[in-house]
């Protein structure tokens, strides 16, 4: 396979081909040194792993020192810190109100909540609002809303806080609640979301039980928290989701249970070391790098499929390891490429996954070249794990094998390459947090109900000068309310002028309860002020304006634009550099990687392997230009990825080869890669059910890339190497039996 008198193969190729094969001969010399240590690892790094904390909260996923969290942090310190949950009670008919017994029931719950729930420090409510009115000549403060009276409500929509603590017209009302942090940082880092989960559960007890007319609505962070956290759940039934599939499959592609236990306990024991090695760097598991371990499947069903490959045609286990070194090693090679790629990123989130990611391929080829094999040379009996006479019929596999295109055909296939240049420049760049939820989840549904009722679907704070006067924040206010995608601002000043009915000598006659008039949290501590800015759409593109606007009238920073919608902003601002970054970078490395290699095993050819192969990666790309996807931060790191993860059929056609044509690499392991394939696409469709909306796109297309990867690393490289293969000559046939 490798050429003695090829330069390159004698400065590169060899030396990783014999520094592999040393690593491989360990396995089977000292089979019981290397399964103690590959179990006091899986032990060691296992218990660790149980000690892991989860990132649910934008400004953990964001990172703490960003300057966008730094402002949220330095907000909360002048205003009060915790995590808001806005709970909306309204009719579930569209135009309906609430009854007066359905409005005291909603107010009698807020008060238990405000009184008895340990984890809520505070609760702003409609009942809460007050007006002055003059009683014999002395003004009084009186509320807006007084039981289940709701003659009120009118009076409040047509006010300040109107479309906040109430809709348009009056017709329902809602509740600021504030959870403070848990007393001790647990697996959730600072909130535990479950008491928001138990706060919905009674107002559904208490409120939707006794009245099933009226609908709630949860939103915010606390909210958002809380639906990332059953989110999170999905993920672990999606991780046993892959390995249900991955015993299925084994069982009906190779013949045997076993074949899929040896596959699961090779990603499992990959999974251990980085799950593990994150706690004890004390990193918290995100939504990034809680998909790993279903990615790490993808990519160790790769080798274990083309060893198996070999067995089914009768090659004895451990000549068929020993023909899979090399390719396996630079599969391994190009998967850790795509992860590592993503470490030039700008977000913390996205080198992290990337760093963690390329150890796992890593540790994927370990224990498929390693640990495996001195597991077989220890229990022979465990070598029998490919039994093609018990498996489903591998017909079309050979047909697939033996497709042929004209070579004209893949010239043209090539099209799509620089159709791929097109769509990468007309990309849709358009996120926002409330997008990571498919528009079924209710999470979105509630975002969805704000925003006809109140017209807006989210907010950004301005936290203004300590010196600023009322006057000077209502102007500021007024200029804000004027950029695109803002629905209203609600600042202080506003709400004072209403509370008092804008009489010039009301403020110092209520001097003494204007600590009463501040419970909506817009005046600080210290006297410091802040408007809400509450927007008709939180795309990144609109809070970033907002952000900008403040921060140009604020050029000294002693003023700033505060909250979790900007804090994601600032981080997905950045996607589309971190997108053509590590596409670049991968792109670049693996096409290095097959041309060195065509040179090396003396094929020649190199620069139509990595056009070909490069085929898939660019399909994908032009589905997701033609489906009208967003590209979010998910995006970039998938796409990279699964660039990470093409051009690996080539590599195994090269290698199997022998130095002479690659038509008998083809005929050797198209089949290989065409039942390779198929799985990976399979186990990629898994993220179909993800709670989550990127990962569901990104796993159909991850499935269309791979599956265009295939047929450019098989069909359209073999036509434009003079032809596909005859299957005569493949390994496996139906009936063969393994040695």
């Amino acid at each position: 396979m490798i050429r003695r008198r090829n330069a390159l193969a004698r400065i590169a190729l060899r030396p990783l081909s014999l520094a592999l094969h040393r690593a491989h001969r360990l396995a089977l010399r000292r089979p019981r040194t290397v399964l103690l240590a590959a179990a006091l690892v899986a032990v060691g790094f296992g218990a660790a792993a149980t000690r892991g904390r989860m990132a649910l909260s934008v400004p953990d996923l964001v990172g703490r020192q960003a300057r966008a969290v730094r402002w949220l942090d330095r907000m909360q310190e002048d205003f009060g810190g915790g995590h808001p949950l806005l709970l909306a009670f309204g009719s579930a008919t569209p135009g309906e109100r609430l009854s007066a017994g359905a409005l005291e029931d909603v107010r009698a719950f807020l008060e238990r909540t405000r009184h008895e729930d340990p984890e809520v420090s505070s609760v702003f409510t409609p009942w809460d609002v007050q007006r002055a009115v003059r009683v014999d000549g002395r003004l009084v403060l009186r509320p807006v809303l007084q039981g289940g009276d709701p003659s009120g409500l009118a009076e409040l929509a047509g006010g300040p806080l109107g479309r906040f603590l109430t809709d348009r017209d009056g017709g329902d009302v809602a509740a600021m609640i504030t959870f403070r942090d848990s007393p001790r940082p647990g697996l959730f880092g600072r909130f535990d979301p479950s008491p928001v989960g138990a706060l919905l559960a009674r107002a559904a007890a208490e409120v939707g039980a006794r009245h099933p007319e009226v609908q709630t609505i949860a939103g915010d962070a606390a909210a958002f928290e809380w639906w990332a956290l059953r989110a999170q759940a999905r993920i672990d039934q999606l991780d046993v989701a892959v390995v249900v599939l991955l015993l299925v499959a084994c069982r009906a592609l190779l013949g045997t249970w076993r074949s899929g236990w040896l596959l699961v306990g090779t990603v499992a024991w990959a999974g251990l070391v980085v799950y593990g090695g994150l706690a004890l760097m004390g990193l918290s598991v995100d939504m990034l790098t809680s998909g790993l371990f279903l990615l790490l499947a993808v990519a160790a069903i790769e080798d274990f499929l083309f060893l198996a490959w070999e067995r089914a045609g009768g090659t004895p286990w451990r000549t068929a390891f020993r023909r899979l070194l090399l390719p396996g090693g630079l599969t391994s090679l190009t998967t850790f490429i795509g992860f590592a790629s993503l470490c030039t990123a700008d977000l913390a989130i996205v080198r992290r996954f990337g760093l963690w990611g390329a150890l796992g391929a890593a540790l994927e080829w370990i224990a498929t070249f390693v640990v495996v094999p001195a597991a077989l040379t220890l229990r022979p009996s465990l070598a029998a794990w490919s039994r093609p006479d018990r498996a489903l019929p591998h017909a079309w596999v050979e047909r697939v094998a033996r497709l042929r295109l004209p070579r004209a055909v893949a010239w043209g296939a090539l099209l799509v390459l620089p159709l791929a240049g097109l769509a990468a420049a007309n990309l849709r760049y358009a996120d926002s947090a409330s997008a990571f939820f498919a528009p079924d989840h209710p999470f979105r549904q509630a975002a969805e109900v704000i925003r006809r009722t109140r017209g807006w679907e989210g907010a950004v704070h301005v936290v203004f000068p300590g010196d600023a006067s009322p006057g000077e924040v209502a102007r500021a206010s007024r200029r804000l309310e004027r950029l695109p995608g803002v629905a209203q601002v609600l600042d202080p000043a506003a709400v004072l002028d209403w509370t008092t009915g804008g009489e010039a000598l009301a403020r110092y006659e209520l001097a003494g309860e204007l600590e009463r008039l501040s419970s909506g949290g817009l005046w600080g501590r210290e006297g410091r002020l802040r408007s809400v800015v509450f927007l008709s759409s939180t795309d990144v593109a609109t809070v970033l304006s907002v952000r900008d606007a403040v921060l140009a009238a604020f050029p000294e920073g002693d003023g700033f634009p505060a909250g979790e919608l900007v804090a994601y902003a600032e981080f997905a601002e950045v996607v589309p550099v971190t997108l053509m970054r590590s596409l670049g970078t991968c792109l670049a490395a693996v096409a290095a990687v097959l041309w060195l290699l065509y040179r090396a095993v003396g094929l020649g050819g190199g620069g139509r392997a990595v056009m070909a192969s490069a085929l898939g990666p660019a399909v994908a790309l032009c589905a997701l230009w033609a489906s009208g996807l967003p590209v979010t931060f998910v995006t970039a790191v998938f796409a990279s990825v699964a660039v990470g993860l093409t051009g690996d059929n080539a590599v195994q056609f090269a290698c199997a080869a022998s130095g002479r044509s690659l038509r008998l690499g083809l005929a050797r392991r198209a089949g290989a890669a065409a039942l390779v394939s198929a799985v990976m696409a399979a186990c990629a469709l898994l993220f179909l059910g993800s709670v989550f909306a990127p990962p569901r796109g990104l796993g159909a297309l991850l499935a269309i890339g791979l599956l265009s990867a295939f047929a450019g690393d098989t069909w359209v490289l073999g036509a434009l190497w003079g032809g596909s293969p005859s299957a005569r000559g493949a390994p496996v046939a139906s009936g063969a039996a393994p040695r």
